[in-house]
């Protein structure tokens, strides 16, 4: 995501530079067009084509077991609607059956995780060889290693735990033989991600899968420069043609969880930007035939789509009465407050890509409000520096929830393109003195930063304890900040309603953003020690982090 102007930018945390990144003299070379760092792929022979039969419904019992697992010692609660079931700790959501789509879910009590070391994941073949779990159709599997979630903590003033692995992913990777070889099958239908504890039983599960039955196909796949031609029009549809590289093309199999699983040509590319922002990076589809069956997903945003607001200074005319107030007791706030979640959505303005950070904003909200009543949505405005900096107490800090999208690196982030530097916010220093949070004498409980690499994990740095660093003045009756440790996929599909229907439904905070962001990156999470299973509508001042601890993948 992007960046600000001389020759090498130093980003500060306090008073210590930990990182400088070189920079292009982006504004006086010639601005790149369409570049392909790869050559598209060959295939003479028609392509395989499948239709989707009966969905696989999880076993029952295996899910109870997975559960009690996930939340060892948990009075589980069952509560059925319209043929779904949801399974309750309290107001904890720890999984669910949703009849709808056929999608199981379990989320584990991160806080009862134990660390472990080379965790075990061969129980995995006790789920492959079950036909409830995987049909016995047209379509091959195998088993592939995923993420790893893995944590730290500090005290203020200390150093850092050692980092420990506390989940290992395995994920049966659904395949389709053709010419001699097996290609993936993508998309959001087939999910079978199995996430193993240290003491090598499943804490985490995402299922679902339905049959497929094999077609005759007359599907002849495009020429290597119909597929060129065919990704540089997408591209430039969706306006996005200015230093911008296809890196790789790739044959896989699109499963939409509707009517086929269809071949495709999946490609990634990277944009790149001036004043050291980290490069986007962009997933696109190419019907393999030359027109697709069914939907694929668009770089371009859906049309009359509710667009921000410009905030203007407001805090320049209201009077600032409770910023000052830092003394506010912990649990001064109840949970579910009367009147509902406030929630704010800032878009980094003026860019290419500001379409598709609009639609993961409306995907978000989309998430959280069609889910539940309990959502106000308070703020929906373009970005600018002012909303983080002086003025936060009316802003970002004058909600419970906050979603910000805009390109980032290391602790900073852009806001507004037309402005100097793209108005970059850095963090601490651009930030109030006291922070954020009940603390503060402000709202703000929970922060998304979706931008790239904003929030590195303690694996980052060779001194684990800098990764804490910027954050320590922040937090100040917070619980926790979300955001990314890699470079993120600006074109996440509806991942991000994902994250807001579960963050609704009473999924934990932190299963909500880890689950949701699915393959757009890798997730990095500070939260204040022992909040690990909050949900959303946690809401009380903690206050000031005296113990910080970072939750994140690799």
């Amino acid at each position: 995501m992007r960046g600000l102007s001389s020759t090498t930018l130093t980003f500060i945390l306090g008073t210590t530079a930990v990182i400088a990144v070189p920079r292009p003299n982006y504004l006086e070379r010639d601005v790149q067009q369409i570049g392909f760092d790869c050559t598209p792929p060959h295939h003479t022979s028609d392509l395989p084509l499948f239709s989707l039969e009966y969905q696989a419904t999880f076993p029952e019992d295996i899910l109870h077991s997975i559960l009690k697992s996930a939340a060892p010692g948990a009075n589980v609660t069952e509560k059925k609607v319209d043929g779904s079931r949801y399974y309750y700790d309290g107001d904890l959501l720890i999984g669910y059956f949703n009849d709808t789509s056929g999608e199981t879910s379990v989320f584990p009590k991160l806080g009862l995780l134990q660390p472990g070391k080379n965790i075990d994941t061969r129980g995995i073949s006790q789920y492959v060889s079950n036909v409830g779990i995987v049909p016995n159709d047209d379509t091959k599997h195998s088993i592939v290693r995923g993420k790893t979630l893995a944590a730290t903590q500090i005290t203020f003033g200390g150093r850092a735990s050692a980092p420990a692995d506390y989940l290992l992913e395995s994920i049966i990777q659904r395949n389709v033989p053709y010419e001699d070889q097996t290609y993936a099958v993508c998309g959001p239908g087939t999910k079978a991600s199995f996430k193993f504890g240290a003491d090598g039983t499943v804490k985490s599960l995402q299922h679902k899968w339905r049959a497929a039955r094999s077609k005759d196909s007359t599907i002849t796949p495009l020429s290597q420069d119909s597929i060129q031609r065919n990704i540089e029009s997408q591209l430039s549809a969706a306006s996005i043609t200015s230093n911008v590289t296809v890196k790789s093309i790739e044959l896989c199999f699109y499963d939409s969880g509707n009517q086929f699983i269809q071949p495709v040509f999946r490609y990634n590319a990277t944009v790149t930007y001036p004043f050291g922002f980290s490069d986007e990076i962009i997933t696109g589809y190419i019907p393999a035939g030359g027109e697709a069956l069914e939907p694929l997903p668009s770089l371009n945003p859906p049309q009359n789509q509710p667009v921000p607001t410009s905030a203007g200074n407001r805090g320049d005319t209201l009077t600032n009465t409770t910023a000052t107030n830092t003394t506010a007791p912990p649990n001064n706030i109840p949970k579910r407050q009367e009147g509902g979640i406030t929630v704010g959505r800032y878009v980094m303005r003026g860019d290419a890509l500001s379409p598709q950070m609009v639609t993961d904003a409306n995907y978000f909200w989309e998430g959280l409000s069609s889910t539940s009543n309990d959502f106000i949505n308070s703020q929906y405005y373009w970005e600018e520096p002012f909303i983080y900096e002086n003025d936060a107490w009316a802003f970002v800090d004058d909600v419970n929830l906050a979603f910000s999208e805009g390109h980032g690196n290391v602790d900073v982030f852009a806001t507004d393109e037309t402005l100097s530097g793209w108005g970059p916010v850095y963090i601490p220093s651009s930030l109030p003195s006291n922070g954020y949070g009940p603390g503060a004498g402000g709202s703000l409980a929970y922060w998304i930063i979706r931008s790239c690499l904003v929030v590195q994990s303690v694996i980052d740095y060779p001194d684990s304890s800098q990764a804490f660093t910027p954050w320590w003045p922040v937090m100040n009756g917070m619980h926790a900040i979300l955001g990314y440790r890699t470079d993120a996929q600006a074109d996440d599909g509806s991942d991000m309603e994902n994250v807001g229907s579960s963050l609704a439904n009473g999924v934990s905070v932190l299963n909500s953003w880890l689950n949701g962001v699915g393959n757009t990156g890798y997730a990095s999470i500070m939260l204040v020690c022992g909040h690990d299973d909050d949900t959303v509508f946690d809401i009380g001042n903690v206050g000031k982090a005296t113990c910080l601890k970072n939750v994140y993948q690799y």
